[in-house]
């Protein structure tokens, strides 16, 4: 399937800046997939392509998880759970340094 650049490029700062139980961190990988991503997304509208390519993702992964949902588990601990809080915060989460 062909789609924007973009969608790739907010899985490569995820995979780069973002823990497995969904936390942000700082790395030089991470630091390495933004200057990439900056560098490549569209000048115009790249911003709300990786911000809407980071949320779509991140419903994919809920509806998932929502499947196998687990009685001992807190949903506001689930990683798409946490991560769409974070995108959708005023920063962007783990996109802002490109969203500013």
């Amino acid at each position: 399937m062909l789609g924007p650049v973009e969608i790739d490029l907010c899985r490569l700062v995820c995979e780069a800046r973002v823990t497995e139980d969904g936390r942000r961190v700082d790395s030089e990988a991470g630091a390495a997939a933004v200057q990439i991503a900056a560098r490549e997304m569209d000048r115009l509208h790249g911003p709300a392509l990786i911000h809407g390519a980071a949320v779509l993702d991140q419903l994919r992964d809920l509806g998932i998880w929502l499947s196998h949902d687990s009685a001992e588990e807190r949903v506001e601990n689930w990683r798409p759970s946490r991560l769409l809080l974070d995108l959708l915060d005023a920063d962007g989460g783990y996109l802002a340094p490109l969203l500013g």
